[in-house]
């Protein structure tokens, strides 16, 4: 087993913003329209995507998504409503498939009205040769009221786990207020070999701890210093800029190229009887 643990310094994001951004989101996202099977933004159509069961953001509402990669490899993507409560919860099922891959994942955010926690999960399993080994699970889960509290010796609030054929992995993300109101983060992964790759995986962390490690605090070094250039744009940002930047992406996402329709593009909303 090999453990990797360092501390960066983060710039902050305001609990009182992050509330207000995801309550945004999610407006953005019951304001949309159902007419047809479709979804619209005012007349504007949400491209790519199809309701095939159910109603809008109603328990039991299925949504079909269907997209391609930048090489034109096609996807298709299938999000089920399980729950649709602001006051409690938000959790989704998706369902989605390339040619050779598949994920099955849900999510939960529970209340968005003081958000509380989030916890996600996903299978997923590959094709084609050595697909024995292209599968794996992997869950993680953010309790927002302890990291905001960041209780000193509490269980860490954001841990992750990977499952694989070949290795296990684990998570954990610990925070402490520093000067000036900014987040003194912990960040520590555990990993170990299973099956076959046990011994050759424990063989490697022992001649290799020192590259891993380097590389281990070199990569959080980039990250904190891409978090720390981006948190203060992102958090200068309004409720009603995050909800209309949403509307925006959802009726231009996949939008095909001039002279070229897309299969479930519709250019405006059908007009009222």
């Amino acid at each position: 087993m090999v453990t990797l643990r360092d501390t960066v310094v983060l710039e902050p994001v305001p609990r009182k913003w992050l509330e207000a951004a995801l309550a945004a989101v999610v407006d953005a996202v019951e304001e949309l329209r159902e007419e047809r099977g479709r979804l619209f933004a005012g007349t504007a159509c949400v491209q790519g995507v199809r309701i095939t069961a159910g109603h809008h953001i109603g328990a039991g509402a299925r949504y079909l998504i269907e997209d391609a990669d930048a090489d034109g490899v096609p996807a298709t993507h299938r999000v089920d409503v399980k729950a649709w409560d602001r006051s409690s919860a938000i959790r989704v099922r998706y369902d989605g498939k390339a040619p050779e891959l598949r994920v099955r994942g849900e999510g939960e955010l529970r209340s968005v009205d003081g958000p509380a926690a989030l916890r996600w999960s996903a299978d997923f399993r590959g094709a084609g040769s050595w697909a024995r080994y292209r599968r794996g699970r992997a869950k993680g889960a953010l309790d927002l009221r302890a990291w905001w509290a960041a209780e000193p010796g509490s269980r860490a609030p954001l841990t992750a786990e990977l499952r694989h054929p070949l290795v296990k992995a684990a998570l954990q993300v610990r925070m402490t207020e520093a000067k000036h109101g900014r987040w003194t983060t912990e960040v520590a992964v555990t990993a170990r070999g299973r099956g076959w790759a046990r011994l050759p995986a424990a063989v490697a962390a022992v001649l290799g701890g020192f590259v891993l490690r380097r590389a281990f605090r070199n990569g959080l070094k980039e990250f904190a210093q891409e978090w720390n250039a981006g948190v203060p744009k992102a958090v200068a940002l309004t409720p009603g800029t995050i909800k209309a930047e949403v509307l925006h992406g959802l009726t231009t996402a996949n939008r095909p190229a001039p002279g070229r329709a897309h299969p479930s593009t519709v250019p405006q909303a059908p007009k009222p009887h």
